[in-house]
């Protein structure tokens, strides 16, 4: 039963959201919402890699060719979260995720 009547805490990730999806719905929905998720990741990516170029030009006035500077934001971004997830497994990113998103809701 998933939504058992009792007032239980329940142990909820955005990874059990995808496979709850997926065992309630059939795989499609899972497949749904892994790009709704991934997204998400991209629009966030997107946000911090034009923000790092942006403050490279006008804040530290580097005038360095456009791939460059692309290259440079871009592997500074995706580096340590490839490292993270490599050597991490799924429990713990869950958790860091979810941190991370409290935090990014108190921000807001």
């Amino acid at each position: 039963d998933q939504f058992p009547d009792n007032t239980d805490l329940v142990d909820a990730d955005i990874y059990k959201g995808g496979v709850f999806l997926g065992c309630q719905f059939g795989s499609a929905a899972m497949y749904i919402w892994a790009l709704g998720v991934l997204a998400a990741g991209q629009s966030s990516t997107m946000t911090g890699t034009y923000a790092g170029q942006f403050a490279m030009e006008g804040f530290l006035n580097l005038q360095w060719k456009k791939w460059q500077r692309v290259l440079f934001t871009r592997t500074i971004a995706i580096l340590p979260t490839f490292f993270i997830a490599f050597y991490e497994n799924i429990q713990d990113l869950s958790g860091m995720n979810d941190l991370l998103n409290c935090l990014m809701s108190l921000m807001l």
